[in-house]
């Protein structure tokens, strides 16, 4: 879906190339991102940007339904939403492509959902029964006066609920109560769906601690003490503390969660989702799976390592057929093809085994837009496309910088197999 943005400021129509005024078609997940740069901090929880992700994109679809007739859907301002195109951090990225294509609705239409930055911990009725007026606690906690209309979602209150670990769909249920979740084209989002975003979202930003389970980095007190008291020896612990001030030099450590193997699982399916009520074991959740061979595995099944009748080690297929895993002390979240790991059962757990049997296109990689593929190479390069950006047309720019990418990873690939 495109949007039609009235450009109105200075450094938005720098980077279009436009005069003061132009209406520019802008990808709605690009605009998600540059609506999340304009309006929340980049430091702030990731379920916090992705929350506001879903309610910066359904406001954009209300919107284009509302002023179908008139010449563009929102400008670029905070008297629609505030956007800006030339912003490319990380953290808004990945909160608009974690969430790509939901919107919130209800009665089947796209939902008004309305947004501010404080309430003063009271919301106001927004002329909908999914904007009710009554207190809101998690406001109240952050301490702010009253900025904005009050209605709906407050930007400081999803923060509040983000530090305290509760989900994006958490926090639009307690914001948007009556609304639903669902993709653009009106499908329910699936569970599947979710844990292959939820996999594809830590990879990079999970840390190996033994024993973990989601914990935030910024929530355990003395990182190193608390990794201390969780691991088996001295030396893992050592390692596992080397690798965090690593990943914390280079993301920060309010981007960073802790898991071990298990863990990262169930982090997803106890913590977030609440289906499984006890904690899990690699070899507990086996148990929980259908055996099958390597050849039938499908994105969301489990691979797992034997050791001596007990499975003591998983990992669990991506979207691309590639395994995400938290491997070991010194490692974190990462991504490995699946032959490059000495995995030896092969199992398809009974709370995705209905979508995993029933998605006949699971297997294959999502066909990606020539301006999300734009964007990854701006986070690779910030200076790749410095004359277009992301602009959705696949030039002799993009060309060029699809293949300065593709030469450097075939000779990392030649100089690292």
């Amino acid at each position: 879906m495109l949007v039609r943005v009235k450009i109105t400021k200075p450094a938005n129509q720098a980077f279009f190339e436009v005069p003061n005024g132009t209406v520019v078609n802008v990808d709605l997940d690009e605009y998600t991102s540059g609506v999340l740069a304009g309006e929340v901090y980049a430091s702030w929880p990731e379920e916090t940007l992705k929350a506001q992700a879903v309610a910066a994109r359904t406001f954009a679809a209300a919107k284009a339904i509302q002023r179908a007739d008139e010449p563009y859907d929102v400008d670029d301002t905070s008297g629609f939403q505030s956007f800006k195109a030339d912003n490319f951090r990380n953290e808004y990225i990945y909160a608009a492509e974690a969430t790509a294509g939901e919107i919130l609705t209800y009665d089947g239409a796209p939902a008004m959902a309305k947004y501010c930055a404080s309430n003063g911990g009271q919301t106001v009725y927004g002329s909908k029964p999914y904007l009710p007026a009554r207190p809101d606690p998690w406001d109240a906690m952050a301490g702010k006066t009253k900025n904005g209309h009050g209605i709906g979602m407050s930007q400081w209150g999803a923060k509040e609920m983000g530090d305290a670990g509760k989900s994006y769909r958490e926090i639009l249920a307690f914001y948007y109560p009556g609304t639903k979740i669902k993709k653009l084209e009106g499908d329910d989002v699936s569970l599947l769906d979710e844990w292959l975003h939820y996999l594809e979202a830590q990879v990079g930003r999970g840390v190996y601690v033994y024993g973990a389970q989601g914990q935030r980095a910024t929530e355990v007190g003395d990182v190193d003490a608390w990794i201390d008291r969780r691991s088996t020896s001295e030396s893992t612990a050592k390692k596992a503390q080397k690798y965090y001030r690593q990943k914390a030099s280079e993301i920060g450590a309010e981007n960073i969660r802790f898991f071990d193997c298990s863990g990262l699982a169930m982090y997803f399916f106890q913590n977030l989702k609440g289906i499984s009520k006890n904690d899990a074991s690699a070899n507990t959740l086996w148990l929980g799976c259908k055996q099958i061979s390597k050849a039938d595995l499908k994105p969301g099944d489990f691979v797992f390592v034997d050791t001596d009748g007990r499975k003591t080690h998983i990992g669990y297929v991506a979207r691309d057929g590639q395994v995400i895993e938290a491997r070991a002390s010194g490692y974190g979240v990462e991504v490995y093809p699946q032959q490059s790991r000495p995995w030896t059962h092969f199992g398809r757990h009974k709370w995705l085994r209905d979508e995993i049997e029933g998605n006949e296109t699971a297997e294959q990689a999502p066909q990606r837009t020539v301006a999300q593929w734009q964007r990854l190479l701006l986070v690779y390069d910030p200076m790749c496309l410095p004359k277009y950006g992301a602009d959705g047309d696949y030039g002799a720019e993009t060309d060029a910088a699809m293949v300065a990418l593709i030469k450097d990873a075939e000779a990392f690939r030649e100089a690292n197999r």
